[in-house]
């Protein structure tokens, strides 16, 4: 069992450490008495990474997932996501808050229409979005390495050959939904501004079929270095710090870093 566990992503740290974070004051009077202000106490939880380094690409990526880069939509209000990033043109009809999502309410886009955001995405991207098909839900996780790489894609929890071409982002970084076809129902739909290891889509699949999103910047956090009902925390990392490692008898230079978890 890993340590910590990120918005289902398993994060191996060596060490850890909490913090009480006190809102208010404790302090003595003029007299030598003390005396508080204190009206709440929150916790702070530090973590130091796998001592024996990560390569480069591994830090950016694990330093993305707990600062909580990315956006989340969960459609159940309207278009605009956790970041607050509206839909900037659409055509037809496109509705929020439809009941029967997958959590909560869903988007339904009726044959013909389109919605596109911006995003701002210049690089890498993983997309991730619940999709009605005929009688259920399937999740999606679709990832490239850049704006004009090549897509890879995986449903459910297997990777596949078809993309639905219904949402995605095109090549100057929009993030498009395209029912020109048929009549489209997306719930949950996450952005995130990098590609995301093999390993991560299934994982992402297990954690989101029994839970809805975290609203990004937020992460869910859970495990033995944090309270046994989990918390949801804004994420801090610190400064990375270079380390002699060793990939495949290969001599090379990973790093290693501290963060903190925030919890609300």
């Amino acid at each position: 069992m890993s340590h910590l566990t990120i918005n289902g992503i398993p994060v191996e740290c060596s060490a850890s450490e909490w913090e009480p974070i006190r809102l208010g004051e404790v302090a003595r009077s003029l007299n030598g008495a003390p005396r508080s202000s204190v009206r709440a106490t929150k916790r702070d939880y530090r973590f130091s990474v796998d001592p024996f380094g990560l390569s480069m690409e591994e830090a950016e990526v694990l330093r993305a997932l707990i600062e909580g880069e990315g956006h989340l939509w969960t459609f159940d209000v309207d278009f605009t996501s956790s970041r607050g990033l509206s839909y900037a043109a659409s055509s037809g009809t496109v509705t929020a808050g439809v009941a029967g999502g997958l959590y909560n309410e869903a988007l339904e886009a009726t044959t013909g229409a389109t919605m596109t955001w911006l995003p701002q995405v210049a690089g890498a991207w993983t997309l991730l979005f619940w999709r009605w098909e005929s009688t259920d839900f399937f999740h999606y996780v679709i990832r490239r390495p850049s704006l004009s790489g090549t897509k890879e894609v995986w449903r459910d929890s297997v990777k596949t050959d078809v993309d639905p071409g219904v949402f995605t982002l095109n090549t100057v970084g929009q993030l498009v939904l395209d029912a020109t076809a048929a009549t489209e129902i997306i719930d949950d739909a996450v952005l995130l501004p990098y590609s995301v290891p093999d390993t991560w889509p299934a994982l992402m699949y297990a954690d989101r079929a029994n839970l809805e999103s975290s609203a990004l910047p937020f992460v869910r956090a859970t495990g033995p270095g944090v309270p046994s009902a989990g918390i949801t925390a804004l994420g801090q990392a610190g400064p990375a710090r270079r380390v002699p490692m060793i990939v495949d008898g290969t001599p090379t230079v990973g790093e290693v870093f501290d963060f903190t978890l925030l919890a609300t």
